[in-house]
């Protein structure tokens, strides 16, 4: 274990409101002060300023959300401190918008934060959610829906900001609301079993392998800004492209579920409001209900999948996506701390 994951683990940050955030860490795993330092920059020392000095295992402290994304760097007393940040970013047009900083490797390193963003479209980003993009420096953005869904809810970008867009549609399902009740209503459920699903999942692993590849070889580049992909609501596609670049990255399994999972609890409202309309025509909400969750079937079926018909999601991405292992060797150098 890295000496300075001996002094602070389980550091997490929790929003109290719009204005608050506590930070907090295990207070089994560290009894001295920890100097808190904050930064918009994530990563960047130089641009750090010390906020408070404390040994309570936790703070709380005044960070209004869509103004400045802010990152934290936690440091023990004789120790080297570690960079952490909200998970989710807080918006208000958006709801799965979310920072994959953090993340242990296998090996002990750390994914970097504000460097990969995943989420959902940005078709109802406000002024201030695209000056948190500008603000986060995002410069380029993978859009895996389909030309149909992008002309019904086009991206908004931030002006004045050198940013590139890649349209890479992937095909997930044809869903449509409206029809979807209509069957359901005849009882016509065969397109909405969990064999159905994981169907799905797996055909765009393995269909769309080639765009896997094409993506990992942007992010292993020097050059590469900070990068934010998404699709509509930012579980299905984009969660198989996190679970992938996360596994090229030595993320553990039960963290790639974990981080595929978040999105339950941020897309909790949208379900709540979609639910009630689905009541109010008489068919039974739960019967649609995976297509506005994630299901851990979904993902557990893939990873499966993965380490079955290749031995591992890295041979997968070596095999059918024709990445190199000096690639995957790039990705980390370049994304992992």
């Amino acid at each position: 274990m890295p000496e300075s994951d001996k002094s602070l683990i389980d550091i997490c940050i929790e929003r109290i409101d719009e204005n608050q955030i506590k930070i907090k860490w295990n207070p089994r795993s560290y009894q001295g002060f920890v100097s808190i330092y904050q930064s918009s920059a994530a990563n960047q020392t130089v641009t750090c300023k010390l906020i408070e000095k404390t040994s309570d295992h936790h703070l709380i402290l005044t960070d209004p959300q869509n103004e400045v994304r802010n990152y934290y760097r936690l440091i023990p007393e004789n120790n080297e401190g570690i960079w952490v940040g909200e998970r989710r970013v807080p918006m208000t047009g958006t709801v799965n918008f979310r920072d994959m900083g953090g993340y242990r490797s296998k090996d002990g390193k750390h994914t970097k934060w504000g460097q990969l963003f995943r989420g959902d479209s940005l078709q109802r980003a406000t002024e201030s959610d695209l000056l948190l993009i500008k603000q986060m420096n995002i410069g380029l953005i993978f859009d895996f829906r389909r030309a149909e869904e992008v002309q019904k809810g086009p991206n908004r970008f931030p002006e004045n900001h050198p940013l590139e867009y890649q349209h890479l549609p992937v095909t997930h399902g044809e869903f449509n609301f409206i029809s979807a009740l209509e069957r359901l209503k005849k009882n016509k459920m065969d397109w909405i079993k969990e064999e159905t699903i994981i169907k799905g999942y797996l055909e765009n692993a393995e269909n769309y392998a080639t765009t896997w590849g094409d993506i990992i070889r942007h992010l292993a580049k020097n050059d590469c800004p900070p990068v934010f992909f998404h699709c509509t609501a930012g579980k299905d596609r984009t969660g198989i492209c996190a679970a992938l670049i996360l596994s090229a990255l030595q993320i553990p399994r039960e963290t790639i579920l974990s981080d595929y999972l978040l999105s339950n609890g941020y897309i909790k409202d949208v379900w709540i409001r979609v639910k009630k309309m689905i009541e109010e025509q008489g068919v039974n909400s739960d019967k649609m209900k995976p297509f506005f969750s994630a299901p851990e079937y979904a993902m557990t079926a893939l990873l499966d999948h993965l380490e079955k018909a290749y031995g591992s999601a890295i041979d997968f991405l070596i095999k059918k996506a024709d990445i190199s292992r000096e690639t995957i060797d790039k990705l980390r150098e370049k994304h992992l701390e």
